[in-house]
């Protein structure tokens, strides 16, 4: 009697065994942490992890932040296999937070495009010339622009410097970097008279002009992008206000006008 007890007894731990609910779960990111019912129960790959039928919560995190989150059915003799990697079914909603991995490697990209850029910026109604950009912090950048140069009556200069603060980082297109910004800035143009009058064109009110000088305040709302892993372009979008001085060196008094307009400009940096 004892002998077949202990017979039926290893029979049904052995089915037990055999029959008992399990989930194993798949991923493809070995720095990632499986979470299943609120618990840490793996890092990249659990399986074979033992579980009563019932409904179940499957949560993955990577650097912190949940890419995967899933609830699960699992009925009596269930054993199955759930794939959470990024590649096993980029249709599905409820397999994929695609937009928290997108985040995350958005911010993998950022760090490796680096914290400095130089190169130029072209406006087409304001200032352009040499252009540094230098990111202070994560999504906060300065950048100053500017170009000095002579010609035969005038001697120009253009300044301006602007704060720049990183509204979004998305992967688009082939797992290219796009970097949507705003911002606003603060310029000078300044025109200074070289060369006197001609004879018998003291009058003249281009040359009884002695200086002009714009101070400009602008809105920038821009994207920027890499360019054949050569650099990044950028485009913007520009609200201006323009306070204009223009100083005479005799008779005429001095003009000052303001304007607003909208314009674009073009620019491109190399970064590390």
């Amino acid at each position: 009697m004892n002998t077949l007890y202990l017979s039926i007894m290893s029979l049904l731990l052995t089915m037990s065994l055999i029959y008992a609910e399990t989930i194993t779960i798949i991923n493809d990111n070995p720095n990632s942490k499986i979470y299943l019912n609120g618990q840490l129960v793996s890092e990249w790959v659990a399986r074979d992890i033992e579980v009563l039928p019932g409904k179940h919560h499957i949560k993955i995190f990577l650097e912190g932040e949940k890419i995967y989150s899933r609830y699960i059915i699992i009925k009596p003799r269930d054993r199955i296999t759930v794939d959470t990697s990024h590649t096993a079914d980029l249709s599905s909603k409820e397999l994929l937070l695609s937009t928290e991995l997108n985040k995350i490697e958005s911010k993998k990209a950022r760090k490796s495009k680096g914290r400095m850029g130089i190169g130029g910026q072209y406006h087409f109604n304001g200032i352009s010339g040499i252009s540094t950009k230098l990111f202070i912090l994560p999504k906060l950048a300065i950048q100053p622009i500017g170009w000095i140069w002579d010609n035969t009556d005038w001697e120009n200069k253009q300044l301006k410097i602007r704060v720049l603060y990183s509204i979004k980082d998305k992967l688009l297109f082939r797992n290219a970097l796009f970097s949507f910004y705003t911002g606003i800035g603060y310029g000078l143009i300044e025109k200074k008279r070289r060369r006197a009058a001609p004879s018998g064109g003291s009058d003249d009110l281009y040359y009884a002009t002695n200086k002009i000088k714009d101070t400009l305040f602008e809105g920038i709302l821009g994207v920027e992008i890499p360019f054949f892993r050569l650099g990044y372009f950028c485009i913007e979008g520009n609200i201006l206000r323009t306070n204009s001085t223009t100083i005479f060196r005799t008779f005429h008094p001095d003009e000052s006008t303001q304007s607003w307009d909208m314009g674009f400009s073009v620019g491109y940096h190399f970064y590390f």
